[in-house]
């Protein structure tokens, strides 16, 4: 949803900009086209400056900050009285916060998106949910079967703040002693962390079944969830 709201307000922007150019500023096409491409090469450049600033303080801090700058500046830009040279420096400024605001999305790890079947994604390396990632897990559940997704991982870390999703799709209630596999661990090591809404031994209810998390099942370092009373 987040996403959804970041890309459409920079499609407005970008929609916007050469109506309110031509009939705001009374600017010419050859004129307005140069202002345009200053804020394209602001975008350009705030991938980069924002991917910085991303790595230094994080990706919500740097989203908040980027909206919040945004908002002033569309502010400044359409009601302030300023000249045309601070309009044009102005529409550089507006590029970079706009790749700002998207710079603030987390990563979104769902093997099944978009998709009504079982889903594994096997992964070689070692697997890092950062702070602001989301894992997003489903598993079905009718008279013929259960399936349900699966991550394969040389290693896994989960940081602090990272979350994980849960969707059931259940007609009949799942069985007690139920074990899902949401993450198969493969290095000897145990997995790093717990998700901030996940943690070990915790219950949690998804379409009235009750399971339980365990980051030790399997051979000793797979995330499980048990089908508990």
């Amino acid at each position: 949803m987040l996403t959804t709201g970041i890309y459409g307000g920079n499609y407005v922007m970008i929609t916007w900009l050469p109506t309110y150019l031509k009939m705001s500023l009374h600017l010419s096409v050859i004129n307005a086209g140069g202002y345009l491409a200053l804020n394209i090469f602001g975008s350009f450049c705030g991938a980069f400056v924002n991917g910085y600033l991303a790595d230094a303080v994080g990706r919500r801090k740097t989203f908040m900050i980027c909206a919040c700058l945004q908002a002033i500046s569309v502010a400044v830009y359409t009601m302030g009285h300023i000249t045309a040279f601070v309009t044009f420096l102005l529409g550089f400024i507006l590029g970079v916060l706009q790749s700002g605001t998207a710079a603030g999305t987390g990563a979104f790890l769902a093997p099944a998106v978009g998709s009504n079947v079982q889903a594994t994604l096997m992964i070689q390396s070692a697997l890092t949910f950062n702070a602001d990632a989301t894992y997003t897990y489903t598993f079905r559940k009718n008279r013929n079967g259960t399936r349900t997704d699966q991550v394969i991982a040389n290693g896994v870390t989960i940081n602090s703040g990272a979350m994980i999703a849960l969707s059931g799709h259940t007609s009949v209630p799942l069985r007690q002693g139920l074990v899902l596999t949401l993450i198969s661990n493969t290095s000897a090591s145990p997995i790093s962390g717990t998700f901030s809404n996940l943690p070990d031994g915790g219950i949690v209810t998804v379409n009235g079944n009750n399971l339980q998390a365990s980051y030790s099942g399997g051979d000793g370092n797979d995330l499980m969830l048990t089908v508990v009373p």
